[in-house]
């Protein structure tokens, strides 16, 4: 693995596992928040972070964003 990879792998774990904050994260790694919040988004990115949602059908909720956006909804019950 890259450094650059272990070291989004490591942040990423900081913070989803250990529930640091990103403020807490860039004192502790002596980056920037901001650079913190890429460098997660781009730890999502690369596949490093996946998520999982279970107990719902992930497909039915990207359809029903898509409706809300095409049709200018607020909300909508399925």
């Amino acid at each position: 693995m890259s450094n650059e990879k272990q070291l989004l792998a490591e942040i990423a774990y900081r913070y989803y596992i250990d529930d640091l904050t990103q403020h807490e994260l860039s004192v502790e790694f002596g980056i920037g928040r901001s650079s913190i919040s890429r460098m997660l988004n781009k730890a999502k990115e690369d596949g490093i972070v996946e998520f999982k949602i279970q107990g719902i059908d992930t497909n039915i909720m990207k359809l029903k964003k898509e409706i809300m956006k095409k049709y200018n909804l607020k909300t909508i019950d399925i």
